[in-house]
This record gives structure tokens, C-alpha cells and sequence, in this order.
């Protein structure tokens, strides 16, 4: 079983681990009591928005291509 999730806008770093987490742990559950293995979890974000202190996300940054507004 697969399950995809679209987030309207996201907190990459404040909010998307715990709700990537949950969402997981949904799919598990739910595939479990369908009798089904558990297959992919897709999350997309239309907006996502990369919280938290500048030196702390520049490294994940970094060699990254600019993308153009």
C-alpha cells in the first residue's frame, strides 16, 4: 500500500520530521489492518519554507543550483 500526502505549505525543519513521522506511522497502521505490505511514502509541498537559523541550513545549501523566481 502507498500513500501520497500534499502539504500546502511546509516547515521543512521545524514541523516536517514529527509530521513525516506520522504520517508513516499511519500508513503502517492502516496497511496492517488491511493486510497489506507497506509500499512508499510520497510527500510533496507546495510552499516549503526553510526555517531555523541561516548557519544551520546553509551547508544543506550549499552546491545547490539558484532557482530562478
Amino acid at each position: 500500500m502507498h500513500a501520497a500526502a500534499l502539504y500546502r505549505s511546509q516547515y521543512m525543519f521545524e514541523r516536517a520530521y514529527g509530521n513525516y513521522l506520522g504520517l508513516g506511522r499511519l500508513l503502517a497502521y492502516i496497511a496492517a489492518q488491511a493486510g497489506l505490505a507497506v509500499g512508499t511514502l510520497t510527500v510533496m509541498a507546495g510552499h516549503a519554507h526553510l526555517d531555523g537559523p541561516l548557519t544551520a541550513i546553509r551547508p544543506l545549501l550549499s552546491g545547490t543550483p539558484t532557482l530562478a523566481a
